[in-house]
């Protein structure tokens, strides 16, 4: 899978180490962008409300961003989970719904074989695959 498909796709599946490294790795470049770019707009402006203004027209592209990649990255996990990327509306539910989440597809093993979503991610066939695929 392609970086490319990872952050802009949703479709197929990966692993929890996949899950936790795009999704670590994503937060920590577009966070050291959008921390940069707020000390370059505080170095280069006098901090006045234009210069806020300025800040977040830009940095709303980023926080855009950042959020359409980790619904993909999110909703490939919950498809390893044999889960429709549906199942990530839990997370608006305060408290309860990021630690089922959280739990869910950061701390359980995906679907042993392939399912519904296609094959594993890491390379096990089941029994008969055309029964996953039905």
């Amino acid at each position: 899978m392609t970086s490319i498909t990872m952050l802009f796709g949703i479709q197929g599946r990966i692993t929890r180490a996949q899950y936790w490294g795009w999704s670590l790795g994503l937060t920590a470049v577009l966070g050291g962008i959008f921390l940069a770019s707020a000390i370059a707009f505080n170095k280069l402006s006098d901090g006045g409300e234009s210069a806020q203004l300025a800040f977040f027209l830009l940095s709303t592209p980023l926080y855009a961003l950042h959020g359409w990649c980790s619904v993909c990255i999110s909703a490939k996990r919950c498809h390893d989970r044999n889960r429709s990327a549906w199942y990530l509306l839990m997370g608006i539910i305060p408290v309860i719904g990021g630690l089922i989440l959280l739990i869910d597809l950061g701390c359980k093993d995906g679907t042993q074989g392939p399912n519904r979503f296609g094959l594993s991610p890491k390379g096990i066939v089941g029994a008969d695959v055309s029964e996953a695929f039905a």
